[in-house]
């Protein structure tokens, strides 16, 4: 018998020893610093998306807790640059080991250059 709510407590509790902030860290963290990796315009450009309301469904969440229908949100809601930023916001998260596994998996990102995904 399987049982995934165990499993991904025993996976949030592996987390947790190996990185004691895993448990606190939420986007809002992982945009911050996102953006400190920026210079010149590609910063300025990157602080607008920060702050852009589409994030508003992310910003507080624990990453530990964001499943894929918190980002599919996000794509339905947001403009096409908000979307791309998502895509560099959880690669991101994922480069510097603060998301284990990808949120939502690869295959179920949307094309990034098709305007039927989110507002134009």
């Amino acid at each position: 018998m399987r049982q995934p709510p165990l499993n991904l407590q025993t996976a949030k509790a592996y987390l947790a020893a190996a990185d004691a902030n895993f448990v606190r860290r939420n986007w809002s963290e992982v945009k911050v610093e996102f953006v400190k990796t920026k210079t010149g315009s590609n910063r300025t450009r990157s602080e607008r998306a920060v702050a852009d309301r589409a994030f508003d469904l992310l910003r507080d969440r624990q990453r530990r807790d964001t499943r894929t229908e918190h980002f599919l949100r996000v794509l339905e809601t947001g403009s096409l640059s908000a979307n791309r930023y998502l895509r560099r916001f959880h690669n991101f998260a994922r480069d510097v080991g603060w998301l284990p596994w990808p949120v939502p998996p690869k295959r179920q990102w949307p094309h990034p250059f098709r305007p039927e995904h989110g507002a134009a």
